[in-house]
């Protein structure tokens, strides 16, 4: 089967006070999203003596939102444009089961609290459903996920990754200190442990903000194969675990055994055993790791020991420039917008990736083949990023202009160019403006590069770098589940679903 790479979030909560932004928030997802299944937040905060309680109770006021919710999901949801799905956030008595997120297949299902998760597991069984375990490395009874509870037909996929961080295990890459009052993170609600003790479940990686953004950069996306893009699709491939989670970057991973078993399945076939990963990243691909039972077993590391100059004139790389920095915050201008655009003379735009922390984000192409932007950026706080892929010769010339600043970058240049875009004079002049300081007033001279908002240019990557594909051979012959684990030179990572060896 030939299956076509989707993109989701399957957790970027709509909180009750956020409905106003429902809209918003719809028209950003089908921007950046294949398809949304949207969480539902119902509860929220309130003020007890002085303290900050969370509400645990069902309130008239959810369930007419959830209808509002719903109507919203089925206006979007649009065969072969954009898929949606109804869902809410649900955590039972808040200490036994740990959180989940509930989704149905149908539009308009209700919106149920129960407080025992073999309810909940009961009331989806009839209603179509499917519950996601999220954070589930949190200490168990205190909302990480207890693997004595739970069903792989309910559950077919669980969130490794997302705001919180990883809850892939304890001695592994990248950590749970996100949020400083529901951790740390402990082995027994983590992946490591649901799978050790015979579980079954692909992975993703879901937001879980509530700052009304889906695919919020570097809080964790999901990539699924299917068949297309239909609420059927998506759901069989949701149920299939054809799934695998990236931390921010939508790094291309595909990982299958020999025999043709993808990841999430299981094959009953003979060692040795051989699995073949193929991986396109959005920056250089610094190492895969090959996991059997927890353990990393093989690795592949991108080593840099006699390279030499590159080979080939006509090449395809990789561009990435991130817009962001700024004032700090005693600053009252905490907003920027940046218009500018990116062309290529003897050379061509071939793709965009957008990487967004916030809505209204604009990168379209131009009829001329260049592409021009409309962003926003929070001082210090959100950063947006443009990946282009460049078709280029060592007679190109890629031209970058960030309002009425140029940059032009030769050809032959490209992986050696790096530069930043400081808006110097932009700052001098709120700096005027909000403290009436002129430029010799300021002792300290490099105040304003400080207080700048800026656009750093990254090096391009070959790609030979950035595109891999490598096969593992394992001689092992016993039930196992393997998975693989990729790293970026810039930090970002990819988990595959596991394939289960059956016995």
């Amino acid at each position: 089967m030939n299956y076509k790479l989707f993109w989701g979030d399957m957790h970027m909560n709509v909180r009750t006070d956020q409905m106003e932004d429902l809209e918003a928030i719809m028209v950003h997802a089908k921007e950046v999203l294949d398809f949304f299944p949207v969480a539902y937040y119902p509860f929220y905060v309130y003020n007890q003596q002085g303290l900050n309680v969370e509400t645990c109770n069902d309130e008239k006021i959810f369930h007419k939102q959830w209808e509002d919710v719903c109507e919203a999901i089925a206006e979007y949801n649009e065969s072969g444009e954009f898929v949606t799905f109804p869902g809410f956030e649900w955590h039972g008595d808040r200490k036994f089961y740990g959180d989940h997120n509930v989704f149905y297949f149908n539009d308009h299902e209700p919106l149920v609290g129960y407080k025992k998760l073999e309810d909940l597991y009961q009331h989806l069984r009839e209603h179509n459903g499917i519950a996601i375990p999220h954070h589930t490395a949190y200490k168990i009874r205190e909302r990480g996920k207890d693997w004595n509870y739970f069903d792989p037909e309910i559950s077919p996929v669980a969130e490794i990754f997302s705001m919180h961080g990883s809850s892939e295990g304890c001695q592994t890459p990248y950590t749970m200190s996100r949020n400083q009052s529901m951790g740390p993170r402990v082995y027994p609600g983590s992946f490591h442990s649901g799978l050790e003790q015979g579980n079954k479940f692909g992975f993703i990686g879901s937001g879980d903000n509530h700052m009304g953004v889906p695919a919020y950069r570097d809080h964790g996306i999901m990539g699924l194969y299917a068949e297309e893009l239909t609420r059927e699709s998506i759901w069989k491939a949701i149920k299939e675990r054809r799934t695998y989670a990236v931390t921010g970057d939508r790094i291309k991973l595909l990982f299958k055994h020999q025999d043709g078993t993808f990841m999430g399945s299981e094959t009953d076939s003979e060692g040795p055993h051989k699995f073949n990963v193929e991986v396109e990243g959005s920056d250089i691909i610094d190492r895969i790791d090959l996991i059997r039972n927890n353990k990393i077993i093989d690795a592949f590391v991108q080593t840099e020991k006699g390279e030499n100059k590159r080979k080939n004139n006509e090449r395809t790389v990789k561009l990435r420039l991130q817009f962001g920095w700024g004032p700090e915050e005693n600053f009252e201008t905490r907003w920027n917008n940046w218009q500018g655009n990116l062309s290529v003379e003897n050379g061509e735009i071939i793709d965009l990736e957008r990487g967004f922390n916030w809505r209204n984000q604009k990168a379209e192409e131009q009829e001329d083949g260049s592409y021009k932007w409309n962003l926003k950026t929070k001082a210090r706080k959100y950063d947006q990023h443009l990946i282009f892929t460049l078709e280029i010769d060592d007679n190109s010339l890629i031209k970058i202009n960030s309002d009425g600043k140029e940059v032009e970058i030769p050809g032959d240049k490209a992986e050696e160019f790096s530069d930043v875009i400081a808006h110097i004079d932009q700052a001098k002049a709120t700096i005027k403006k909000e403290f009436d300081l002129d430029e010799d007033e300021i002792e300290n001279p490099d105040h304003f590069y400080h207080n700048a908002f800026k656009l750093k240019i990254h090096r391009s990557v070959p790609e030979a770098k950035y595109k891999i594909s490598k096969s593992f051979t394992d001689d092992y012959d016993h039930q196992a589940y393997y998975y693989v684990r990729v790293y970026q030179r810039n930090g970002e990572m990819a988990w595959s679903s596991p394939i289960w060896i059956e016995k």
